[in-house]
């Protein structure tokens, strides 16, 4: 079993200690900018609480739109609802350090909490400024059906203010701290 566990570790170019199986939930803090050079850096924290950072990797599987031509677009930061595919987000774990030791997420409510969160509207709540990059924070959910997570914004500062019209994201927030 651990040989198969190392094999498709190697297809995804991740290393031995990667979770094979993927994270139901996701959060990702991105900062990403273009101004004055390339800066693209963050973490993801799963739902296992394993932290995983980045700073400038080369290779990047960035969220793509969700539209009704189901055309693929890559998603900027400042889109609500977007995706990535399960193997993609898998190699960007593959090109993280882990940098925390892992503990337990759980919330009784999550699935109502993602819901309303899905269901939310976002709101400008200030004016941005101008070649600032873009600071997101997001929610990633696994879907079981299509093989990829669905990505829930829930707010960006920098060239957009945005935020999520819900009490419930301060629940996500704090559960991923």
């Amino acid at each position: 079993m651990n040989w198969i566990k190392q094999i498709l570790g190697i297809l995804v170019k991740c290393r031995s200690d990667l979770i094979v199986e993927p994270p139901h939930i996701i959060f990702q803090v991105d900062y990403y900018s273009i101004a004055r050079g390339l800066k693209h850096s963050g973490y993801y924290i799963t739902s296992e609480g394993i932290k995983y950072s980045y700073d400038k990797p080369s290779k990047w599987n960035f969220c793509e739109k969700l539209n009704q031509d189901v055309k693929k677009e890559r998603s900027w930061s400042s889109d609500k609802l977007s995706f990535i595919e399960k193997n993609k987000l898998l190699q960007n774990l593959g090109s993280c350090e882990i940098s925390s030791t892992p503990f337990i997420i759980e919330h009784e409510n999550i699935i109502s909490i993602i819901d309303e969160l899905t269901n939310s509207e976002l709101i400008e709540v200030g004016g941005g400024g101008c070649d600032m990059g873009l600071h997101s924070r997001s929610l990633l959910v696994f879907d079981n059906l299509n093989n990829n997570y669905k990505r829930i914004l829930l707010g960006c500062q920098g060239d957009l203010d945005l935020e999520l019209n819900s009490d419930k994201k301060r629940i996500i927030y704090d559960m991923f701290k």
